[in-house]
């Protein structure tokens, strides 16, 4: 059987990642849908957990939230501009 507070302790921990996350994507990420911000919050959520069940120490769970959340942004918005060019491209005579 699970340790409880090792539960309450990853559930505090996820709390804090998608809080975080959430907070840098608003601020720096304004272009992005509430769809797309919520959707980035949980990879990085699912992140962490993968992190810390292979042993890596998360020390400052805002600071690391916040940079994955931001590289999932620069991905997801570079993925984005690849694929819309091509979508111009059929629309056009």
């Amino acid at each position: 059987m699970a340790d409880p507070e090792g539960w309450h302790a990853s559930e505090e921990l996820s709390r804090q990642v998608r809080e975080a996350a959430l907070i840098r994507l608003r601020a720096k990420w304004p272009g992005l849908s509430d769809a797309d911000r919520e959707d980035l919050a949980q990879e990085t959520v699912i992140a962490v957990n993968r992190a810390v069940a292979k042993g890596e120490p998360i020390l400052n769970p805002a600071a690391w939230a916040t940079t994955v959340a931001h590289r999932r942004a620069q991905d997801l918005v570079e993925r984005q501009a690849r694929v819309l060019p091509e979508e111009d491209d059929e629309l056009s005579p």
